[in-house]
């Protein structure tokens, strides 16, 4: 059995335990928040069966692994769709110009001004230097805001080609 942990003093709260709450309570069975079924909508998962039956074990065991793995399907189907169509030439535009396309109405903020607007907010020191973009409204402990940060960092690579002999180099032999 599972339920509610009793916090101590030294029980901190943060932004993820309060996001991630509703989730956990929906799926647990504890209380229902419509927090899954609102992320399947966002996903474009539209036709989902009843889920309480199977998260509360009140169907035979073989049905609820056969319902929760088909919504695994289709969830995994919309986020590589999501990924493909959206995410994937968003992070190459932006990878390739360190900008945010104009449609996105942001304006580029230092580390400082996100910390300042976001106190619970907990940022990396290898993050001291990015810039970031506020995406959407709202607020992080709500639905509809994505903070992407965008850092210049120095890679090598090979080109495949070699360097010209020196000419001076071949004339001194």
């Amino acid at each position: 059995m599972y339920g509610y942990k009793t916090l101590s003093s030294r029980t901190k709260i943060n932004v993820v335990d309060n996001l991630m709450k509703p989730i956990f309570e929906d799926f647990l069975g504890l209380k229902h928040t419509g927090a899954i079924q609102d992320i399947l909508t966002e996903l474009g998962v539209t036709d989902v069966p009843d889920l309480y039956p199977a998260i509360l074990g009140q169907i035979s065991a073989e049905l609820a692994v056969e319902t929760l793995s088909d919504l695994n399907k289709k969830v995994d189907n919309a986020v590589e769709h999501l990924y493909t169509e959206r995410v994937s030439p968003f992070v190459f535009y932006v990878g390739s110009t360190g900008l945010v396309p104009d449609e996105f109405h942001t304006r580029a903020q230092t580390a400082e001004q996100i910390k300042a607007k976001y106190p619970d907010l907990s940022l990396g020191k290898n993050v001291a230097d990015a810039t970031f973009y506020e995406i959407g409204g709202g607020s992080l402990t709500g639905t509809g805001v994505t903070l992407i940060s965008v850092f210049t960092k120095a890679e090598v690579f090979s080109t495949g080609k070699f360097p010209l002999p020196d000419a001076d180099a071949d004339a001194s032999l």
